[in-house]
């Protein structure tokens, strides 16, 4: 896969819009990176949606099928375990992820 570009959710294609705004609507953050490959592309998106913390991988096959893993997590079941100066480190209860800090910057607000 190439390098993480990040695109804004009116750019993706109509179905793939579809799927992340099922999940990630209400998000108070949401950052959707892709990387091109020559398989395919992969569409990565992390969010802050309501009280959950929301981590999506969407595929696009050559034939234009999508394949799509969707792992959501209450905030209080979330840690950050590392920043960088480009990403950060989550740790979920099954799972370490690298997120954008962005998203790290919508954890870290006070509710309202």
């Amino acid at each position: 896969m190439g390098p993480r570009e990040v695109v804004p959710v009116e750019r993706l294609q109509p179905e793939l819009c579809s799927m992340v705004m099922a999940a990630t609507a209400d998000a108070a953050a949401r950052v959707i990176e892709c990387r091109h490959g020559e398989h395919g592309d992969e569409y990565e998106v992390h969010a802050i949606a309501g009280d959950r913390f929301v981590h999506m991988l969407l595929t696009v096959r050559p034939d234009d099928s999508v394949e799509e893993t969707i792992h959501s997590e209450p905030l209080e079941r979330v840690q950050v375990v590392a920043t960088g100066t480009e990403r950060a480190t989550l740790r979920l209860p099954d799972d370490i992820v690298a997120i954008p800090l962005e998203i790290v910057a919508a954890l870290a607000k006070p509710e309202v």
